[in-house]
């Protein structure tokens, strides 16, 4: 957990009560820290006694013991009580206020006047500020194996810690190589992270001595063009794409040339895991609308592959390159116009798809789906019509009357996402008027199509709701 300290500069009291004989007093502060769940004093301090006064300024700083992690503030009270000292050591009350802690945020100075309760007057004066503590303890892994703890400092430069930490690791190579790297996170810590109080070290937390980033990249894309290294190097990929810092390094290196050669050349495991680390680099920003012809056909053409993986991987990306408004439906329309010529019409890839919708894997059905939808919106007005038209050429209102029994809500969704296509619900949507003839068929028809073998009692029930009908009505 996060150590941080609570520091409060104590300035001034006003207009305290007299409790002498003279009219004044000699008043002191002390900061209690309360726990809200259990009302006992984890920690005090005391300020100096201030004599004949009824306005004193202290001008003290006082830290009061580290807390685990500043959330932990919201479990306590800060308890501010006035007394008045003499001779006899009697403790004479002046007065006292609450400050719930959760209310001091991280790295802020609040300065606050507090009236006393309880007594007439009196007001006390002093800064709070909840501070990030400037060194953690951490315990440096690397390798497979945690190896010592170390003080992490935010004071002091990273390249000189690095220094320390690659030399007591007995790290291989130069330490400007290194990096470290939160365990538990993936967060990079930097020079820029260690200024920033707002980042958050856990205390006694795992930290990764790594190769930085931009090393790690180089070595992955060497391991690509190496046949013996790059099945390894590409199954590793997608789980290294998961960390940011790699990501944005490998995409700026032009990793996705290296990761598309594997798809264009490759087949078997390698091919799938490159169309896995391809997924997975989309959604650091690189555009669908960059892959080119070449790779766009490879990826149409693996949409039914006997590889299940490799399926898989390629239905995933062409479910977003079909919604990729500039690029995705005339490329694609492309590649399979190309698949459909090299084989007879029973070979035409619609209707391959539309038949591996009777597969009992239910990702690989919802994605087919997704991208015979995705295809449907994203078509010219003019190529809509005719599409749908061949979808249903090859039958698929027929298979997917056979799959509307799933237990799936979204396979279900996208079956009905289609339905309210075919029927120009989606892109050309009426309010439904049970007057007119063309409106009652369609939904009769929509209906039948939906529930063949249930009779329609009401025009209110949950069945409309699902398929799209605001409130489950179609009255």
């Amino acid at each position: 957990m996060e150590m941080t300290s609570v520091v409060i500069r104590l300035l001034e009291g006003k207009n305290l009560e007299a409790k002498d004989y003279s009219g004044t007093s000699d008043p002191f502060v002390t900061f209690k820290v309360v726990s809200n769940e259990t009302g006992q004093t984890v920690s005090k301090v005391k300020s100096k006694v201030i004599k004949k006064t009824l306005n004193p300024q202290w001008n003290e700083t006082f830290t009061l013991p580290s807390f685990e992690e500043s959330n932990n503030l919201r479990l306590f009270t800060l308890v501010v009580s006035v007394l008045d000292w003499n001779r006899l050591g009697n403790k004479v009350p002046m007065g006292e206020a609450k400050l719930p802690l959760e209310d001091i945020k991280p790295g802020q100075d609040r300065d606050i006047w507090l009236n006393l309760q309880n007594v007439s007057s009196g007001a006390v004066h002093f800064v709070i500020a909840n501070k990030i503590e400037n060194k953690h303890r951490v315990v440096i892994v690397y390798g497979n194996d945690p190896l010592f703890e170390y003080e992490l400092l935010r004071d002091v430069k990273l390249g000189t810690q690095l220094d320390v930490v690659c030399q007591l690791a007995k790290a291989v190579g130069k330490p400007d190589s290194y990096a470290l790297q939160l365990k538990d996170t993936e967060q990079y810590i930097t020079e820029q992270a260690l200024a920033d109080p707002k980042f958050a070290i856990p205390h006694m937390s795992f930290v990764r001595l790594v190769i930085r980033p931009n090393l790690q990249v180089q070595a992955v894309l060497e391991a690509l063009k190496n046949d013996t290294t790059k099945k390894k190097a590409i199954f590793d990929l997608k789980k290294q794409l998961e960390d940011s810092a790699f990501a944005q390094a490998f995409l700026a290196a032009d990793g996705i040339k290296s990761i598309t050669s594997l798809i264009i050349e490759d087949s078997g495991n390698t091919l799938a895991y490159a169309l896995a680390s391809l997924d997975s680099s989309m959604t650091y920003g690189f555009g669908w609308d960059d892959l080119s012809q070449q790779v766009i056909d490879k990826i149409v053409s693996l949409m039914d592959s006997p590889n299940l993986n490799v399926t898989s991987g390629a239905l995933r990306i062409a479910v977003h390159l079909a919604g990729s408004k500039n690029h995705g439906y005339p490329a694609i329309t492309a590649a399979i116009k190309k698949i459909n010529q090299k084989g007879p019409t029973s070979s035409n890839l619609y209707s391959r798809l539309i038949g591996s919708l009777a597969s009992t894997d239910v990702k690989i059905q919802l994605s087919v789906l997704q991208f015979l939808n995705n295809m449907v919106v994203s078509a010219p007005a003019t190529e809509k019509q005719p599409l749908i038209e061949t979808l249903e050429k090859h039958n698929l209102t027929k298979v997917l009357k056979e799959s509307l029994g799933t237990a799936d809500p979204e396979l279900k969704k996208e079956i009905f996402k289609y339905l309210r296509l075919k029927y120009g619900l989606e892109s050309n949507p009426q309010p439904y008027d049970k007057q007119n003839k063309q409106h009652e068929e369609m939904l009769m028809d929509l209906w039948n199509t939906i529930y063949p073998d249930k009779k329609l009692d009401s025009r209110v029930s949950e069945q409309w709701k699902l398929m799209g009908f605001q409130n489950g009505s179609c009255d």
